[in-house]
């Protein structure tokens, strides 16, 4: 859990760049605690720049911890050490060794940090979005509210089959609950490009998209696809390729990109939003408790030296307080219509642990 294998390296690089690490005036500097350590190595056996065993080493930190040391974390150490013909390590290896993996936890306490109190502060403005269109919204008869939108963007086109006796120039026509909106011309004729959003107000929510490809000069349409409203229930952003349909023959005559979203309650889009942030936190706190937990247990052996120079793990990261309003209207609310599932475990490899999620429409 200190170090990055070769694979995530670039990835932590970008992370770690130009990020500047809090610390207090008491912190030592890297030189300090690397003296400091050596006089704690003085009464060693042997010399810091001699070969010894893992066991040795193993033996010495243990003294120096009270108890036995965290086999998790020496053995993650030691395995990155350069070693000898009969498998043995230096222990000013180790020292320099120690020293990187305790300024990448300290790297990742503060990242950790500061992505809670990002996170936190974007789950406070949704709150207060929330507030506001509980006290807003206004339901119609089919459930949905007033002002609902629906957003189309059309992004381009590809493979386009030509239309014979025509120039193949191309826009896209967007039907929806009777009303129709056109993008501009584009110049490409096989793949062509518009990204162009379209915007409809929906009443009944009860109708489909229907979008087209038109030859503009002839009106002629080349293909469409039809999207029904209800793929869109979840309020959450689709992004698609979709295949467009000649009516003539039903054959694919190509393709287009688009992407989706219908919000029909702001107070339920918003309510998702926060239970995402819930989560998404709750996983966050638990990277940062663990990231804590790891720089105890590697300085374990040398904790006096920390205790001495005001140095020892303080967090400063507290929980927010949640109103009374949120913890009566939004704490612990669970999604009636969404679930969330794990994309991939959580990963230690890059400057902070995540999970990957998304939310999935329950059947």
């Amino acid at each position: 859990f200190f170090f990055n294998d070769p694979a995530t390296t670039e990835i932590y690089t970008e992370q770690i760049v130009g990020s500047v690490r809090c610390v207090q005036e008491t912190d030592l500097t890297l030189a300090e605690r690397a003296n400091l350590l050596k006089e704690k190595f003085e009464d060693f056996p042997k010399a810091l720049d001699s070969f010894v065993t893992r066991d040795e080493l193993y033996r010495y930190l243990d003294r120096r911890a009270g108890r036995e040391y965290d086999r998790d974390v020496a053995d993650q150490l030691v395995e990155r050490l350069e070693k000898d013909h009969l498998g043995r390590i230096r222990p000013d290896h180790f020292l320099q060794l120690y020293l990187e993996a305790e300024d990448i936890l300290e790297s990742k306490i503060e990242s950790a940090k500061r992505y809670l109190e990002d996170h936190n502060r974007q789950r406070s403005e949704a709150i207060v979005k929330l507030e506001e269109a509980r006290r807003s919204e206004i339901m119609n008869e089919y459930d949905i509210c007033d002002g609902s939108a629906l957003n189309v963007n059309i992004i381009e086109a590809r493979d386009l089959q030509q239309l014979p006796g025509t120039r193949n120039e191309y826009f896209v026509q967007v039907r929806c609950e009777n009303k129709v909106q056109e993008t501009d011309v584009a110049d490409s004729q096989r793949n062509p490009s518009w990204k162009q959003a379209v915007n409809f107000e929906i009443r009944t929510g009860q109708d489909s998209i229907k979008i087209e490809v038109v030859e503009a000069n002839t009106r002629q349409v080349l293909g469409k696809t039809t999207i029904p409203m209800s793929a869109l229930r979840d309020q959450l952003r689709h992004e698609e390729w979709l295949d467009l349909i000649n009516d003539h023959n039903e054959n694919v005559v190509g393709s287009i990109h688009v992407t989706l979203q219908w919000i029909y309650s702001k107070v339920r889009y918003l309510k998702d939003i926060v239970a995402k942030w819930d989560e998404h936190i709750q996983l966050q706190e638990e990277d940062l408790e663990d990231f804590e937990k790891d720089l105890l247990s590697l300085r374990d052996p040398f904790r006096e030296v920390y205790t001495q120079y005001g140095t020892t793990i303080q967090s400063s990261y507290t929980k927010p307080e949640r109103s009374s309003y949120e913890q009566n209207s939004v704490s612990y609310y669970k999604p009636d219509h969404l679930s969330l599932i794990h994309i991939s475990e959580p990963t230690r490899q890059a400057e902070i642990s995540y999970a990957v999620f998304c939310l999935k429409k329950k059947k």
